[in-house]
């Protein structure tokens, strides 16, 4: 009996009744496989089972994951690594610009000390020379001391100190060797006298003079230095009216023997002691307007 012959259908279906849920490694040495650092070992005969071979691909994946979050981790702190040596520098960098504008400071100040000692160098010198040159005397006058105030402080010299600490100048009574006072009477407008007490004052040291003559008043040309008190509300009114009505005129306004006085182009003085006094200086105000209106029409 002939044996039939096995068609390549046949065959197949063959392949596939005998075969089994099981395969084999199909590799003639030992695999090794790393799995959380520990190593499995697999024969050659021996065939895995589904779960097993899951195991081992899962196994593997998780291998790689973690070779993945490793390997981010490492950029991570390289890139920090950088960006923290590049604020390190930046902070250098600032604090590098910081000691340059506190040097610069530094010798802006020193400049300016340097100018200001140079400028009080300057004024000490002026007035040494005008020591020398006799323009300056170790005596100071001051004005405008009444008779109440001598009552109320008979003590010259303390009166000398109290007026020029009025001027928030500072001064002791040591600074002060003799004070002298000469009594001065003068008549108003109205017909009213009153006396005014000038403080001739010698200091001790003629730094001490200066030092004075530096925060308050003026050098005049005939040696002494005057203080005038302060003016009364009304004294204030009349000379605040007197430089509105001379605004742009070429006229002084002063305060001296205790009422304002406006020196006239003829030499004579209009001497303000009320409000009445203003219609005389409105009057010669408006002489000057007459003045040019008759020139105008002379022309």
């Amino acid at each position: 009996m002939a044996t039939p012959t096995k068609t390549k259908e046949d065959e197949l279906v063959t392949q596939r009744n005998t075969k089994t849920l099981r395969s084999p490694v199909n590799q003639t040495h030992y695999k090794r496989m790393r799995s959380h650092g520990d190593e499995t070992e697999f024969n050659d005969n021996k065939t895995l089972t589904f779960g097993e071979m899951k195991g081992y691909v899962d196994a593997l994946s998780e291998q790689l994951s973690n070779n993945h979050k490793k390997d981010i981790e490492e950029n991570v702190t390289n890139s920090l690594t950088i960006i923290t040596n590049q604020l390190s520098q930046l902070t250098n960098r600032i604090q590098s610009i910081e000691n340059s504008i506190t040097s610069l400071d530094e010798r802006v100040s020193a400049v300016e000390r340097l100018s200001s000692q140079n400028t009080i160098a300057n004024e000490r010198k002026i007035m040494s020379n005008m020591i020398k040159q006799g323009k300056i005397e170790n005596v100071m006058e001051i004005t405008g001391i009444y008779t109440s105030r001598i009552q109320a402080e008979p003590n010259l010299k303390q009166l000398a100190v109290n007026t020029i600490q009025s001027f928030n100048i500072p001064i002791e009574t040591e600074d002060i060797v003799k004070v002298s006072k000469r009594e001065i009477e003068f008549t108003h407008k109205s017909g009213k006298t009153q006396k005014e007490t000038k403080l001739l004052v010698t200091f001790a040291d003629m730094d001490k003079k200066i030092e004075v003559m530096k925060h308050k008043s003026r050098i005049k040309e005939n040696v002494n230095i005057f203080f005038n008190i302060a003016l009364t509300p009304l004294n204030s009114y009349l000379m605040r009216k007197a430089k509105a009505m001379l605004k742009g005129r070429n006229i002084r306004v002063t305060f001296r023997d205790n009422a304002i006085k406006i020196k006239k182009l003829d030499g004579n003085d209009i001497t303000l002691v009320d409000e009445d006094d203003l219609k005389v200086l409105e009057n010669y105000v408006a002489s000057f307007r007459n003045t040019i209106d008759n020139n105008m029409e002379t022309e």
